[in-house]
């Protein structure tokens, strides 16, 4: 068991993957599929749909761009370099899985259930996130989510060093999430966000952005 050291002086555990057990092989994805220890390098699977699961696979640099999946499950697995722009995931149990540098624009991911889940330097722009449960840690650093849209129980979702201009919350709880070092100006919703842990350097965007959800006119 491996963990990896979070933002924050979290720690969360990393995929359990033993390269010596991986075989190469397709991310092929098209109706039901339940696809173990591969390694995937490149792959096209743009626009197919399918529901099943994915467990122990390490893909590379795979369009996954206006695929629909779901129900889908996702365990110890790592993404790299994927695209997913426009592509929509339902009812996601994501379990111990990383996205590294990946393009997500437009993602569509509803995820039922996400357990120690890391996205690094990856893109989520416009992307519309909804969560229904976190257990140990969710965990967004270095990405971008400009006018994304971002709903559900945000507890224990941490977005470090992320650009968050002009996002949208619609927590429904958001008790122990960690805001501190992401850009908020123009963000909507932080109303919702009550529990939610900023810094000083925020408080100004945040207070902008506060007047503006609850209708209040500046003057002077």
């Amino acid at each position: 068991m491996e963990f990896r050291r979070l933002p924050r002086n979290r720690s969360g555990q990393r995929p359990s993957i033993d390269a010596d057990d991986l075989e190469p092989g397709d991310l092929a994805l098209k109706g039901e599929f339940d696809l173990t220890d591969l390694v995937v390098d490149g792959g096209d699977q743009i626009g197919v749909s399918g529901d099943g699961r994915i467990r122990r696979v390490h893909a590379t640099s795979t369009r996954m761009s206006e695929a629909i999946l779901g129900p889908v499950e996702v365990d110890d697995t790592i993404f790299v370099d994927v695209d997913l722009s426009n592509a929509s995931w339902r009812r996601t149990q994501a379990r111990r899985i990383e996205f590294l540098r990946c393009r997500a624009v437009g993602w569509q991911l509803e995820l039922a259930q996400a357990q120690d889940v890391y996205f690094e330097d990856s893109r989520l722009d416009y992307a519309v996130i909804r969560i229904e449960k976190v257990k140990g840690h969710l965990v967004l650093s270095g990405c971008t989510l400009r006018e994304a849209v971002i709903a559900g129980d945000l507890s224990n979702v941490v977005f470090a060093d992320c650009d968050l201009t002009g996002a949208e919350f619609q927590a429904t709880k958001a008790g122990g999430c960690d805001l501190r070092g992401s850009e908020l100006a123009g963000t909507r919703g932080l109303l919702t966000m009550r529990g939610a842990t900023l810094d000083t350097g925020q408080a100004s965007a945040a207070a902008a952005a506060i007047v503006t959800d609850a209708g209040l006119v500046l003057g002077d």
